[in-house]
């Protein structure tokens, strides 16, 4: 069965039928229908956005699909710009599309190997640059919750900071780490206060954008 995922569309019945004519379905009976797809309308767009892409993905996810298609709704009806509505989507789809499998020998769910968003072709050009910046706010958020969900015994201080500024230089960021010794030195009194507790010596890093 392959699920076609659309936002809540607020009583635009016109809007509704076309795009279901586009992703193939035909109406007969006064029901449109397609042979081996299956419909699905997930909540209020207008405040959901990130959650709908989100929920379609874990639901595709959850189904074992290898590949997610989400119609993307029309932004004038639903009082929205286009490229906000857009990034919403991809923001929601990328985030839900990643799960912590660090410490799992057979994981138990894999993530989706593609996800599409279905936009007429002029919208596919104009924003086309627009993924790439989704992406990238996206890896970030992801790496800080990969490295949040890491148990602090397998990133002390030291293992931290290389992490920190391998993924900084890797962005074009000039980093520096400094050590235990230096912050004695330059008495970052509080930070070495923090640490008295622990085996492992404080790092501090500095990242210059």
């Amino acid at each position: 069965m392959n699920y076609d995922i659309i936002g809540d569309i607020h009583g635009y019945s016109q809007a509704l039928e076309a795009l279901l004519v586009r992703l193939g379905y035909r109406k007969a009976g006064g029901v449109y229908g397609r042979d081996g797809h299956l419909a699905v309308f997930l909540g209020d767009f207008v405040d959901r956005m990130r959650i709908f892409a989100g929920q379609a993905v874990k639901a595709a996810i959850k189904s074992e699909l290898k590949r997610l298609v989400i119609a993307v709704p029309e932004a004038k009806p639903l009082g929205l710009p286009l490229n906000t509505l857009l990034a919403a989507i991809m923001e929601g789809a990328i985030l839900a599309n990643h799960a912590f499998n660090r410490y799992k020998e057979k994981p138990k769910t894999k993530p989706l190997q593609r996800v599409l968003l279905l936009v007429p072709s002029q919208t596919a050009r104009r924003y086309k640059s627009l993924i790439n910046t989704v992406e990238a706010v996206c890896r970030g958020t992801l790496q800080a919750r990969d490295w949040t969900s890491t148990p602090s015994n397998d990133k002390v201080p030291a293992q931290f900071a290389r992490a920190i500024a391998a993924a900084a230089r890797k962005s074009g960021l000039k980093t520096r780490v400094m050590n235990e010794a230096f912050l004695k030195k330059s008495k970052f009194g509080a930070l070495l206060a923090v640490s008295v507790g622990s085996k492992n010596g404080p790092r501090l890093v500095e990242l210059d954008y």
